[in-house]
């Protein structure tokens, strides 16, 4: 195995290299994206607690509902909210769609109500 010799003050600083991935690089995409959970409530509003953005999976983000009545209620919400997302976030970290699927509320107060017909 060859031995190369590293010309001396020619290393870039690890510090440097994190710095300006966080700044530019896929860090930065990265960080930039995952806002979408901190812009979530905004978007959502009073909808919010029915529809929990969970993760993302690829430029999609995946929202869980409480059962199908309010998949089908939020299927007509996903455009509106994708494109507030998007505007939020920019064009380099824009979403590719929202995937709606029916998640586990069995945290959910009895005030809030997950169901539409107990409104």
């Amino acid at each position: 195995m060859a031995k190369y010799p590293r010309p001396p003050g020619r290393l870039t600083p690890i510090s440097d290299i994190i710095g300006a991935s966080l700044t530019q690089g896929f860090l930065h995409f990265t960080a930039r994206r995952l806002r979408v959970f901190e812009l979530w409530p905004r978007v959502a509003g009073s909808d919010a607690p029915r529809a929990r953005a969970r993760f993302l999976e690829g430029g999609r983000l995946i929202v869980l509902v409480p059962g199908s009545a309010w998949l089908d209620r939020f299927t007509y919400k996903k455009a509106d909210w994708l494109k507030r997302l998007n505007q939020e976030l920019g064009a380099e970290a824009a979403l590719e769609g929202i995937v709606l699927k029916i998640g586990d509320f069995s945290d959910f107060a009895e005030t809030e109500r997950p169901y539409p017909d107990q409104e």
